[in-house]
């Protein structure tokens, strides 16, 4: 049960960074596994405008990580 109730946390935690990354328009680094974690809970939140930019920043990664060493911006 406190397996659960901890990545529920995690879960809301990188959603709300995800949030403020968008909102300040600043650039972080997820990987692949936070960016799943983040666009699954932004979904089961039915926030599907933020899951939608969650997703295309997700897929912008990882474009940019096939051609730089980084995912340092956005768009």
């Amino acid at each position: 049960m406190e397996d659960f109730e901890a990545e529920e946390k995690e879960a809301r935690e990188l959603a709300e960074r995800f949030k403020a990354m968008v909102e300040s328009g600043t650039s972080v680094f997820f990987d692949s596994e936070e960016m799943e974690i983040i666009i699954d809970e932004l979904m089961r939140q039915m926030d599907m405008p933020m899951a939608s930019e969650a997703i295309e920043y997700a897929i912008t990664c990882i474009l940019l990580t096939h051609f730089s060493e980084s995912c340092v911006s956005r768009r």
